[in-house]
């Protein structure tokens, strides 16, 4: 309680201004509403989100490789896959070349005229990926079940085996002792 000889800050009686309170149950019911709106808007005619992309390798995925890779030249598109990225870029998915060339400013110039000379569209070309790629499309990638890193197809280099239940491909083959019996205590 103010004495009288204390008199209280005005600026603490004043009510908070509107930015400064948390938004009303019904404001932010409101904001969630319009968000799912735009988002099922956005999604049912088959847009894809911006920021995200699909990484296409080059070499033996979108052009042909015919015996070791040779740095100064690369091969004639695949068909299937240059229908597949124009049929992406048409619905409005960004396509990125994702290849090992575009590590120097030579190689991935390279990349970007053998796209244009061969009528792509005008692709990114990068050797990076980021977390707004959805997919990879490429020749020497072995997809793995995610959490769990079990191959969902072959491996070039794996032995041909599976993993156990209860033990991963990187564990030393080690016996488990029986778990003891607690139900005498």
């Amino acid at each position: 309680m103010p004495t009288p000889d204390k008199q209280p800050d005005p600026q603490a009686l004043e009510p908070e201004t509107p930015s400064a309170q948390p938004a009303s149950e019904p404001e932010t019911e409101e904001r969630v509403e319009s968000f799912t709106k735009e988002f099922e808007n956005f999604f049912a005619h088959g847009l894809p989100d911006p920021s995200s992309w699909i990484g296409v390798g080059l070499d033996g995925t979108l052009a042909q490789l015919n015996g070791p890779l040779d740095p100064a030249h690369i091969g004639e598109p695949v068909p299937n896959m240059v229908a597949r990225v124009r049929d992406w870029t048409n619905r409005g998915h960004t396509v990125k070349v994702f290849t090992p060339r575009a590590a120097d400013e030579a190689g991935q110039a390279m990349v970007e005229q053998w796209l244009k000379a061969h009528r792509l569209p005008e692709l990114e070309v990068t050797c990076e990926k980021d977390l707004h790629m959805l997919e990879l499309w490429d020749s020497r990638a072995v997809q793995i079940i995610a959490n769990m890193g079990r191959p969902v197809g072959e491996s070039r280099v794996e032995q041909p085996r599976q993993a156990l239940d209860n033990e991963t491909l990187s564990q030393p083959d080690v016996k488990n002792d029986p778990e003891p019996d607690t139900s005498a205590q």
